[in-house]
């Protein structure tokens, strides 16, 4: 698995944690070996208001041309993950889509957790997009079903 992220890499018990919870869960990861690859910060910059100067959808040619520059775009490793960065960003939707359209697959998300519990969560992108068209297109007519 190949993990990106923009502020600090997941550590060795987080590493260990999130193998552990595709192993609980008998899911696809692509083995229990995982590279790590920094990109830069790219978050833009935001007003007062927390606004920034482009809308969310317009900044995400911008967050592929930084995965293509980390490498996601050559190697293809059975999935790829986004460690979402520390400091909660609205921006984090549009990473993701970013790190999908390069890596031409749905990432897992991985968010730190503040509980001494549990150090990560991990959700599967792929699965919650189905999950969401599934039950979309069972209630409502349309294009969905």
């Amino acid at each position: 698995m190949d993990v990106y992220f923009m502020d600090c890499p997941l550590t060795d018990p987080q590493v260990c944690e999130a193998m552990g919870i595709l192993a609980n869960e008998r899911l696809h990861a692509g083995g229990t070996f995982v590279s790590q690859y920094r990109f830069p910060n790219v978050l833009p910059v935001v007003d007062g208001a927390g606004r920034s100067s482009l809308p969310l959808r317009d900044y995400i040619p911008t967050l592929r041309k930084h995965f293509v520059r980390a490498g996601a775009a050559r190697r293809q490793p059975p999935s790829v993950a986004l460690l979402l960065p520390r400091t909660a960003t609205p921006l984090s939707g549009a990473l993701a889509l970013a790190l999908r359209d390069v890596a031409r697959q749905s990432p897992w998300l991985i968010m730190r957790c503040a509980g001494p519990e549990r150090q990560i969560r991990l959700v599967d992108t792929r699965r919650l997009v189905e999950m969401l068209c599934d039950s979309v297109g069972a209630r409502l007519p349309g294009p969905w079903s």
